[in-house]
């Protein structure tokens, strides 16, 4: 028996529970049920649950008793998933609108009022996130110079429309003309996927290896609405959120800014922070990602505690406690030391009525059919050469 993550790309993401699963870890790099089978799955943990094949997968591994995770691997930006035309902008499939899997890992309070409130309440338990556990262990000190220096990053990707690009490069911009006004401060860039290159001003890109490196080389930084925010935060850098843009801004940060006239009074009190708004900072870190350095561990045995649950639970009553997190909290003996599990009393979440949820199943549908009939057209008669060639030489 097997617990089985499905992900094409990150295994890196899940990696991190290993050591504290109850069964081997298994991984499988597409939605192929047969495949899955082979497996003798016990359990399943996906990054995303919200596209067609996935939800139609996540039905499948309910009728046959598979407890389902979701583990989400960042926090929730407006922009990202529901200002981006991959997603809920255009009419396409809604992230986390519902969840379907039977429980969703969240990385902190925040995240986790914000999917319950939106039609998923009991399904949410706080974790953290696993691929930051490293960041309790990293050495924080920075490389000292005769300057300051302000490091300045963009998303991963740091706009989706054309209109987001453009406020994207008009804030980068704006941050150049004025960084080349200071004598007291150095800038660093770390601009993603080529970002660098759609700027009218020339910048040179750092090419520090990772994140961290880049990180222990400065001494603030401004940042677009991002997770890697947060990795800044945990390594005691004061962090300044910058977004042009009029999404609403999930995102917080002890400093932000909004325009360009913000930016020089911002970075002013970045490179010299009062303590006040140090503690802010703190205060928002541990809203937004809890358990650093314990995350693999709660994810695991929750996980662990569903598989045996699921063993008494019967297909008519198949529903998970709210709150799991609660008991493992005690046992590990650090309940309320980080981290205090919301309960709203008097709160009234969303609900999703019956047309909601039937209008997206049919987004799926639909964006289903428009994928395979994209595939159709693409094989042509050397598709099929091709395939009849690789059977040939397997």
């Amino acid at each position: 028996m097997n617990i089985v993550a499905i992900t094409p790309d990150r295994e890196n993401y899940i990696l991190p529970l290993e050591e504290h699963l109850d069964f081997p870890l298994k991984f499988l790099n597409k939605v192929d049920w047969d495949e899955f089978m082979k497996l003798c799955p016990i359990a399943a943990l996906i990054l995303g649950d919200w596209e067609y094949d996935l939800s139609e997968f996540i039905k499948k591994c309910t009728i046959n008793k598979i407890p389902t995770i979701l583990l989400m691997d960042g926090t929730i930006e407006w922009k990202h998933f529901f200002d981006n035309p991959k997603w809920s902008l255009g009419s396409n499939e809604a992230p986390y609108f519902p969840v379907y899997c039977d429980k969703i890992f969240v990385p902190g309070e925040s995240s986790f009022k914000f999917l319950e409130f939106f039609g998923n309440k009991g399904k949410c338990e706080i974790t953290g996130l696993p691929r930051l556990d490293n960041y309790s262990q990293i050495d924080k000190k920075r490389t000292q110079g005769t300057k300051k220096i302000l490091g300045i990053m963009s998303g991963n990707t740091a706009g989706y429309t054309e209109e987001q690009i453009k406020q994207s490069k008009k804030l980068f911009e704006d941050i150049y003309l004025w960084s080349k006004a200071q004598l007291d401060c150095e800038v660093k860039w770390r601009l993603r996927k080529g970002f660098d290159k759609i700027l009218d001003v020339t910048i040179e890109n750092d090419n520090s290896a990772s994140l961290v490196d880049f990180l222990k080389k400065v001494d603030a930084i401004i940042c677009q609405p991002s997770t890697a925010t947060y990795e800044a935060m945990l390594m005691d850098i004061p962090v300044a959120i910058a977004d042009y843009s009029i999404a609403p801004n999930y995102m917080h940060a002890a400093w932000e800014i909004h325009s360009t006239e913000q930016i020089d009074n911002i970075v002013r009190e970045l490179l010299n922070p009062s303590n006040l708004k140090l503690c802010l900072q703190q205060q928002l870190l541990n809203d937004n990602i809890a358990f650093c350095g314990r995350s693999a561990q709660i994810c695991s045995l929750i996980i662990n505690q569903m598989i045996k649950i699921s063993e008494k639970l019967s297909g008519t009553h198949w529903i998970f406690p709210e709150m799991m997190a609660l008991d493992i909290l005690e046992e590990l003996d650090i309940k309320n030391k980080n981290i205090q599990i919301p309960i709203f009393p008097h709160r009234t979440s969303y609900k999703f009525t019956e047309y909601t949820l039937l209008e997206e199943e049919y987004i799926k549908i639909k964006r289903q059919n428009e994928k395979l009939k994209y595939q159709l057209s693409r094989r042509s008669l050397g598709f099929w050469i091709d395939r009849l060639i690789q059977k040939i030489t397997k």
